[in-house]
């Protein structure tokens, strides 16, 4: 005799929350790149992981001059 064995789970809740957090991420993405301001993102040991777009006209640097160096080197 076959035995099947059948498993079945919702994954409507978890769809839902993976598309509102990609919209959150495209809503933030869309302030940070055209935002005025200068924005980077510096991890806790001061090494810069990103740089907004303003940056760069902000302080007259490349923002490959900052991405991947020490924030203050």
């Amino acid at each position: 005799m076959d035995k099947v064995l059948v498993v079945s789970r919702d994954v409507t809740e978890r769809k839902r929350s993976e598309e509102e957090v990609r919209q959150s991420e495209r809503r933030f993405r869309a302030l940070i790149e055209n935002s005025s301001d200068a924005i980077a993102l510096v991890n806790p040991a001061g090494l810069v992981l990103y740089a907004g777009p303003s940056t760069e006209r902000i302080l007259g640097h490349a923002n490959e001059n900052f991405v991947g160096a020490g924030f203050l080197n």
